[in-house]
Order: structure tokens, then sequence, then C-alpha cells
């Protein structure tokens, strides 16, 4: 057990009230160290380009796997293009023709297509970094709840419905 988690044992057997932020804040908050399953810790360290001193902390490396993710994805999905898709290519064709229909065009309009790309990053990179985090958050959870999947989807879905929202607003602002 660790240092919190023993104070907060030790505090609740006191008759001390419960106290979250003493239990979990080490988690939440962001810091240069990145914890492991079975108490490993890994120091991140500082990088220094031209004359600026730039900290790697834990959501920092969370990002860049959510974007070597989408890289890999990206390329598992047109590897092996066919005129019918299967796999992973089947999967992501999906997820574009949703964003392109239900987010770009509805929204936007017909000048919605220039922004698919944009829309469909956003999309993928909040979605990979959301199922990231639930991942890492329950290491020594046997199974991932489907309602976490169901809120990774809708915080992807809402914040990229509101973007082409907005992008449509700005094209017609007479609507």
């Amino acid at each position: 057990m660790s240092a919190p988690e023993q104070s907060g044992a030790a505090a609740a057997a006191a008759g001390e009230p419960f106290d979250a932020k003493e239990l979990i804040g080490h988690h939440i908050n962001d810091s240069q160290t990145l914890e492991l399953p079975f108490g490993y810790e890994l120091h991140l360290p500082t990088l220094h380009l031209f004359g600026y001193d730039l900290k790697v902390t834990k959501y920092v490396v969370m990002m860049w796997i959510a974007s070597a993710l989408l890289l890999l994805i990206a390329w598992l999905a047109t590897r092996r293009r066919s005129l019918v898709p299967r796999g992973v290519h089947n999967v992501m064709e999906a997820v574009v023709v949703f964003v392109r229909d239900e987010l770009a065009r509805k929204h936007i309009g017909h000048e919605g297509d220039r922004y698919v790309s944009y829309l469909l990053s956003s999309f993928m990179f909040i979605l990979k970094s959301v199922l990231i985090g639930v991942v890492l958050s329950v290491p020594l959870a046997l199974f991932i709840s489907v309602i976490d999947v169901l809120v990774a989807f809708l915080q992807a879905y809402i914040f990229t419905m509101l973007t082409s929202l907005f992008i449509g607003m700005s094209v017609h602002p007479q609507h």
C-alpha cells in the first residue's frame, strides 16, 4: 500500500473524515513521474531546446502514445487498400463517413468536406486519449466498464460536433 493510501486508511480508522484528494490526488495531478504497474516509477526528463526548458510530463507522454496509436491505425488502415475494404480499413472508413456525413456536412453544409480531415483528427485523438486514460487509470481492474468506453465516444463526438457547429456558424454567419 502506498503512503497516501496508508494515510487514508489511518484517517478512516481514527474516525477522521474521508479526503479523496489525499487518496487519489497524486494520480490525477500532472507530474514528471510516470507511475507504472507493480509500484515502479519512471522519472521523465526535461528537454532543453532553443533556450527553453520543456518538461516531459505524464500527460505529454499520454498524448504521444495517443498520437502513435493514431499513426499506427492510419498505417494499418491504408497498407492493403482494396475496392472492398476489410478489417481496420473498413472500421476507419465507417468512422470517416460518420464524421463527414453526420458532423461536417450536417453542421457546416456543402463546404464541410474541407474540414473533414481536421474534425476526423480531433475526433480520433480525443477518443484515443480518453480510452488510454481509462485503461491506464484502472490497471488492477479486470474489466473496463462499457460505460467508460461509451463516455469516451460521447466526449469525442460532442467535442467534434461542437467544433463543426462553430465552423458552420463562421462559414455561414447569416444563420
